[in-house]
């Protein structure tokens, strides 16, 4: 479920203007710009940032190193960080949360993919 959930984000983001809902049920619409970096090629995982608000972090699907990137509302990459000493075999989601600190913030990569119906183990990595 959670798959279908970045999928959603991703097609909102990426082709359509982003949808908020507000408390009294009205969607209202802004506009987000287009995602030019060209490292970043197939997103499989999106969620907004806790520490820094305007923050969508992201990364690739199979196929990339272990890292991720932070973009901002106008799809410009403000960053890309690589989780050192871990292999990214299928990453499919990700989340952020807050850290145990105030103004922390973590990051968990779910490497969970399988499409092949072959992995013996799975693996969820966290990152301050």
């Amino acid at each position: 479920m959670a798959i279908i959930g970045a999928v959603l984000a991703l097609i909102l983001t990426a082709c359509y203007p982003i949808y908020d809902a507000t408390c009294n049920g009205t969607l209202v619409t802004s506009s987000a710009g287009p995602i030019s970096d060209p490292a970043i090629v197939e997103i499989s995982g999106i969620d907004a940032g806790v520490r820094n608000p305007g923050i969508w972090w992201v990364h690739n699907d199979s196929g990339d190193t272990a890292r991720v990137f932070a973009l901002d509302a106008s799809g410009t990459t403000r960053g890309t960080f690589s989780f050192e000493g871990t292999p990214a075999l299928d990453w499919e989601d990700l989340a952020v949360i807050p850290g145990p600190a105030a103004q922390t913030g973590m990051i968990y990569a779910a490497d969970i993919g399988d499409n092949t119906g072959t992995r013996a183990e799975i693996q969820v990595y966290r990152v301050a």
